[in-house]
């Protein structure tokens, strides 16, 4: 006989192809995906939520929460072309 791996009472199994679950978020419906499998939580933009999606603001307190983003690197850096052109259309995009 066979033994399966035990799970805590209250936490559901899931049969997924491992294909399905990638190991890179390239959206936020990918990160919505894995939220209602059970594989974690998610911070997205009140607009990238999908309708139907529980969701709930971050606050402190009364007060939304504001995330702020920094890009960093070395000015002397072969990349800082490319990372220059990654910050600028990042920028557009907000």
């Amino acid at each position: 006989m066979r033994a399966g791996p035990v799970h805590p009472p209250g936490v559901r199994r899931f049969r997924v192809a491992a294909a399905h679950l990638s190991r890179e978020a390239h959206d936020c419906r990918i990160l919505q995906d894995w939220v209602a499998l059970g594989l974690g939580s998610a911070l997205l933009p009140g607009p990238k939520v999908a309708a139907g999606t529980p969701a709930r603001p971050v606050q402190r307190g009364e007060v939304p929460v504001t995330i702020a983003y920094q890009a960093c690197w070395m000015a002397t850096s072969p990349l800082r072309t490319e990372i220059s052109g990654l910050v600028s259309m990042l920028t557009a995009m907000s």
